[in-house]
């Protein structure tokens, strides 16, 4: 349960964020969305002007107020200089790979400049403080970078709200905003469990053994045409540019057909312990290459195989309950 300093630092920083919820991308930070505060470092330089203008008017010390307002001019540049280094600044971030949930999600972030400024010393944090990326001479040609977050559950996620800050040039000053990019990653289930590949339950009921039939065939080359060839494996195109009459030659092997049942796994495991079992045979299957028909309650997919299939049963075991988190 959330304290009242949690709630009201929560709605400040949706304040300061200007824009509520994920946002559009690319992220542009205008004026009004960069904040500048000092730094601890900041508040013991100001400590130490007053003491050098206190010093200074006692004792009437010309060396000291040059002293003293020399820093303080520096300091003022400072805040500019950091504040400067934020406006202006491009954000897009994207999901990368696939993430299954106790791994760390990856996402790409591409950083750029809608002015000519050089960017120095960019850090980006999660909304716990977390370092996330470091960064450093930003310009108007975008550059990439990748960064991860922890992906504790299964679902629909997001990087969440993202803080972009520096304390560039000297550290007394820092420069800050706020951004949510809308850039979800679907985070499939934990590939766990000790259960066997479920053989008996095979697509092939009558011998307890997986069904073997030809997968789809691969292309494997040319070769000189026979009367006996059909011409629907003639390489016409090349015939029309070369006239030399050539056939496709296609690699066929062969495949097993498994049949992943929610009904093959036993009452004993809750929800999430048989998802994670479906999805470890899943990903064994997919080593295998075999063709796989998943089961569902309400649900099915397959026979089939190939990256699209896979990734379909993975995104149906990912959202399964509708729990799109």
């Amino acid at each position: 349960m959330q304290t009242t300093r949690q709630m009201i630092r929560q709605r400040l920083r949706r304040w300061m964020q200007r824009v509520p919820g994920p946002e559009a991308q690319p992220i542009v930070l205008p004026q009004r969305r960069v904040y500048v505060l000092p730094t601890t470092a900041g508040l013991g330089v100001v400590v130490m002007l007053i003491v050098m203008l206190l010093a200074a008017i006692n004792y009437n010390l010309s060396l000291g107020y040059a002293f003293t307002f020399l820093i303080a001019g520096t300091g003022v540049a400072h805040i500019l200089a950091s504040w400067r280094n934020l406006v202006g600044l491009t954000l897009s971030v994207q999901a990368e790979g696939e993430c299954f949930a106790g791994d760390v999600a990856p996402f790409r972030v591409m950083l750029g400049s809608r002015n000519p400024y050089v960017r120095h010393a960019i850090q980006i944090r999660a909304d716990d403080g977390r370092l996330l990326l470091s960064a450093d001479t930003i310009d108007s040609h975008s550059r990439y970078e990748r960064m991860v977050i922890p992906a504790l559950r299964r679902g629909t996620m997001r990087p969440g709200r993202l803080t972009i800050e520096t304390v560039f040039p000297l550290g007394w000053v820092r420069a800050w905003s706020y951004v949510e990019p809308d850039a979800p990653l679907l985070v499939y289930p934990q590939p766990m469990g000790e259960l066997p590949m479920p053989h008996a339950n095979s697509m092939n009921a009558q011998n307890a053994q997986p069904t073997r039939h030809f997968a789809d065939e691969e292309f494997a080359g040319l070769r000189d045409y026979r009367s006996s060839d059909s011409p629907s494996r003639v390489a016409w195109r090349r015939a029309a540019r070369d006239g030399a009459l050539l056939v496709k030659q296609f690699d066929a092997y062969d495949s097993e057909d498994w049949l992943l049942s929610w009904t093959q796994l036993p009452n004993t495991l809750d929800t999430e312990a048989r998802l994670s079992q479906l999805t470890q045979w899943l990903l064994q299957a997919r080593a295998a290459n075999a063709r796989v028909t998943l089961e569902l309650p309400g649900a099915g997919v397959g026979p089939a195989h190939g990256d699209a299939h896979y990734r379909a049963c993975l995104e149906r075991l990912a959202l399964f309950g509708g729990d799109e988190r």
